[in-house]
C-alpha cells in the first residue's frame, strides 16, 4: 500500500484569475515550498514512494517541473515519480485509469489541498471496511445567510439570526480499491470521469464507498484569500518534518 496519485490536471484558471499568476497552481508556494511539492513529500512521510502526477498537457513548466524533480526523488528518498500528462480533461479521477498497480490499493490526493490527515489510518480504514472506494471526510462551517425559524405545529419557537451549521463534505482524499479502478478502465476509457458521479456509479452498482471521518486540518487552496490565508497560518503540524526533507534535497 505505498501507491499514490496525485491530482494536478486541471488548468487552475480560478487561482490564476484570482491571484494574476501565470503559473499552475501546483507551482505556487505554501510555507516556502509548492503545493506539488507539499504533496509529494507528505505522502513520502506516510511512506507511499510510488507517486503518479496527472498534469494537462497544456501545462508545460509543471510538467518540466516534475521532470526536474524525478531524479532528485530517487536519488535521495527512493521515490519513484512518473507524470501522466492528460491530452483531454479526464476530470477529478479519470487518471486512475492509467496507474496499472494490480489489485493495491491507490490513495488519491488533490494537489491544491493542504491537510494533516493521518494516511495510514485512512489505508487501513479502508482496508478494514472492505470498500471499493473511501472517501475521506470531514465536518466544514458554512454560515446561512438568513434568519432560521424553528417551527413546531406552525407555531415559531426560535429565531436564529444567520446561524452556522456543520456539514460533512468530502476532503478530496481517496481511496481507490482495484474494482474501483477496474470500472473506471472499462466505463470511462480515456473519457471524464468526476468523483460526485463516480461515487453515484459504484453506490448504483451496489458497491460500498466507505467514509473515513476526521478532523484534522484541512484548505482548498483555490483563490487568493485562501493562499493568504494559508501563507499566514504560523504552524501545520507536518511543516518541520516536511521541511528538512525539502532541505536534504536541494
Amino acid at each position: 500500500m505505498h501507491n499514490v496519485l496525485i491530482m494536478a490536471g486541471g488548468q487552475s484558471s480560478r487561482m490564476r484569475n484570482s491571484t494574476n499568476l501565470s503559473t499552475h497552481k501546483a507551482l505556487v508556494t505554501v510555507f516556502n515550498i509548492p503545493l506539488i511539492e507539499l504533496n509529494l513529500l507528505y505522502a513520502y512521510v506516510y511512506k507511499f514512494n510510488k507517486i503518479w502526477i496527472s498534469v494537462a498537457a497544456a501545462e508545460a513548466g509543471l510538467i518540466a517541473h516534475i521532470n526536474r524533480l524525478q531524479a532528485t526523488y530517487k536519488r535521495k528518498l527512493n521515490v519513484d515519480i512518473e507524470v501522466i500528462v492528460e491530452q483531454q480533461p479526464l476530470g477529478t479521477i479519470g487518471a486512475a485509469q492509467f496507474v496499472n498497480i494490480g489489485d493495491e490499493d491507490l490513495l488519491v490526493l488533490n494537489v491544491d489541498n493542504l491537510l494533516n490527515l493521518d494516511l495510514t489510518a485512512l489505508m487501513q480504514s479502508h482496508v478494514r471496511a472492505e470498500a471499493v472506494m473511501t472517501i475521506a471526510s470531514h465536518h466544514e462551517p458554512f454560515q446561512i445567510p438568513f434568519g432560521q425559524l424553528v417551527v413546531k405545529e406552525d407555531m415559531v419557537v426560535d429565531y436564529l439570526e444567520k446561524p452556522e451549521q456543520k456539514i460533512l463534505v468530502s476532503s478530496g482524499t481517496y481511496v481507490l480499491g482495484s474494482t474501483a479502478r477496474d470500472m473506471i478502465n472499462q466505463k470511462y476509457n480515456h473519457k471524464r470521469i468526476d468523483i460526485p458521479q463516480f461515487g453515484k456509479d459504484l453506490i448504483a452498482q451496489g458497491l460500498k464507498v466507505h467514509s473515513f471521518f476526521h478532523s484534522s486540518i484541512w484548505s482548498d487552496i483555490n483563490d487568493k484569500d485562501t493562499l493568504q490565508r494559508m501563507r499566514e497560518m504560523e504552524q501545520w503540524p507536518l511543516i518541520e518534518d516536511i521541511s528538512k526533507l525539502k532541505k536534504e534535497l536541494i
